[in-house]
């Protein structure tokens, strides 16, 4: 029989109650922060503007150790050089686990991404291998790729200048492809690399916080199966997910089983000797993150580096001047000139803290109560570290909207910026413990690509002016979206060497054609749900 209309009244009178114990008992113990509604929390601010934007500007108004709420869940948030340091560092052991980013975010997972993984073992694994296989010695095994994909970007921007943001997504997309798998694109349009993308930006929408109704209403959860159809979409995508992404590892797996794989990351993950610790899905898992994380950062910082130049043209003057007293005209920036090229290292900070390019990073969560300045957080509270908040603190960084890459020199350097305390880091890759295991990898690949266009072309604003700030939607990172400017060869002996010393490049042996993963791609396109 029906359920009767009382029935209906007294669970939904039971549901209230509940909501507002849990809403007086959380309130009493986190740290104080805007005013929330009940059941809607902080939704009208947060509604249709950058998250990143409104947090920051509540950080000014209730410090940089705050709270307020999506719905009825409460979200702590540190968003100042002290406080990163003394929760994410001093009480790192406190503060190092991941919440659900989304109600159904588990669902959708599997709990097979790593960046997603609550402490314990299972991260601890991931983050062992790669750690080894990304950092140090293992770092330098991917230059050649590197080098090989910035020198392919200085012919193209030589021959497309004013596609230099298209140019930008090219080089991100194939340098991380190359060190993942071995392969590399020839073009960032090229079926592939968009359904890559297109796959990335899908799953992203799926566990971004807020994305789905129980979110907001996680009393919501306790309905049954039949009248909850968004935990069938969410095993719906993570069907998808996993599908897409085993057309890598599987081919790249089933050639290391034959001997025939080339040199890559995913050989080198494969033959790691504890490899079977993890399953299947956790490896696909690894191949999506590297993916992800490598290609979407890199790609929104080499669009802020060309919007730098527009800005701060005295800046980018000072880098060239370095490259030119080192380096000389005759031939390119290499790994050998790094250490002697300390502004343009500064240069390439600068653009992490300047840009910010994932401003909130991925959020964090408690794993045992903890009282930090006379509140509360309780075990398993979602806590955000407000990295743009962090970088734009006139504290931390004087003049922080400008862009100055003097302030990472050190004191002693004649270009340092005088009056202002080094700065000896930024919080770009993240904080803590869960800090970004591919930060070397990262930083090389953006210091061989800016160092050589810095050394090959000037970089000046287009006709129509300088262009406005326009981002475009992203759920982890902030792309901009197209803009113009005037990039020029720094006269015939640069257009000289890149044109015709270039003309004939050769990709390194290990590196085969993306375009043999197209059939595998649009044969799964075919059947994927």
């Amino acid at each position: 029989m029906p359920p009767s209309p009382l029935a209906g009244v007294i669970l939904l009178a039971v549901l209230a109650i509940a909501y507002a114990y849990r809403q007086a008992r959380g309130k009493s113990q986190l740290p104080p922060g805007p005013s929330a509604l009940p059941f809607l929390g902080n939704w009208r601010e947060l509604r249709g503007r950058a998250a990143y934007l409104v947090l920051t500007q509540w950080s000014r108004l209730h410090g940089e150790f705050y709270s307020y709420r999506v719905g009825s869940t409460p979200i702590v948030v540190v968003g100042g050089a002290d406080a990163f340091d003394d929760v994410f560092y001093k009480k790192g052991a406190l503060y190092n686990s991941r919440p659900l980013t989304s109600a159904q975010s588990h669902r959708v997972t599997g709990d097979s991404r790593g960046v997603m993984l609550p402490y314990g073992e299972p991260w601890r694994d991931r983050r062992r291998i790669l750690q080894t296989l990304l950092s140090g010695p293992g770092a330098k095994v991917f230059q050649p790729y590197q080098e090989y994909e910035s020198r392919v970007t200085l012919l193209n921007l030589l021959e497309r200048p004013e596609l230099f943001h298209r140019e930008m997504l090219r080089y991100s997309s194939s340098v991380t492809f190359g060190m993942l798998l071995g392969a590399r694109h020839e073009s960032a349009e090229g079926f592939v690399p968009t359904r890559i993308r297109e796959e990335m930006t899908l799953f992203w929408q799926h566990i971004s916080p807020g994305c789905w109704l129980t979110d907001w209403f996680p009393i919501l959860e306790v309905l049954p199966d039949q009248l909850a159809p968004w935990r069938k979409k969410a095993d719906r995508m993570r069907h998808r997910w996993v599908g897409f992404w085993s057309l890598f590892l599987d081919r790249m797996a089933d050639r290391h089983a034959k001997g025939t794989a080339q040199d890559c990351f995913l050989t080198r993950f494969l033959d790691q000797p504890d490899v079977n610790r993890f399953n299947h899905e956790d490896k696909v898992g690894i191949v999506a993150e590297i993916l992800s994380a490598g290609t979407e950062t890199t790609i929104s910082s080499l669009q802020w580096f060309f919007r730098a130049a527009l800005f701060s043209p005295e800046a980018f003057a000072l880098a060239r001047e370095e490259i030119d007293r080192v380096v000389g005209p005759d031939r390119l920036p290499g790994w050998e000139d790094r250490s002697n090229l300390p502004y343009v290292e500064a240069l390439v900070q600068e653009i992490h803290r300047w840009a910010s390019v994932s401003p909130l990073g991925v959020a964090h969560a408690t794993t045992a109560d903890d009282v930090y300045r006379g509140s509360s957080v309780p075990r398993g509270t979602t806590v955000i570290a407000n990295l743009y908040g962090a970088h734009h603190d006139p504290v931390t960084y004087p003049d922080p909207d400008r862009f100055l890459p003097a302030r990472f020199l050190p004191a002693d350097h004649p270009l340092h910026a005088h009056g202002m305390a080094a700065v000896q880091k930024h919080f770009a890759f993240g904080v803590g413990r869960r800090a970004c295991p591919g930060l070397q990898v990262a930083n090389s690949s953006l210091y061989i690509v800016i160092s050589r266009i810095l050394w090959a072309f000037d970089i000046a604003q287009a006709p129509s002016g300088l262009p406005e700030l326009k981002t475009l939607p992203s759920p982890l990172v902030l792309n901009l979206a197209p803009f113009e400017c005037r990039v020029t060869p720094r006269g015939d002996r640069v257009r000289d060497l890149i044109g015709v010393g270039m003309g004939a490049l050769t990709p390194p042996a290990e590196l085969e054609s993306a375009s043999v993963y197209e059939r595998l791609v649009a044969e799964w396109d075919k059947t994927a749900v």
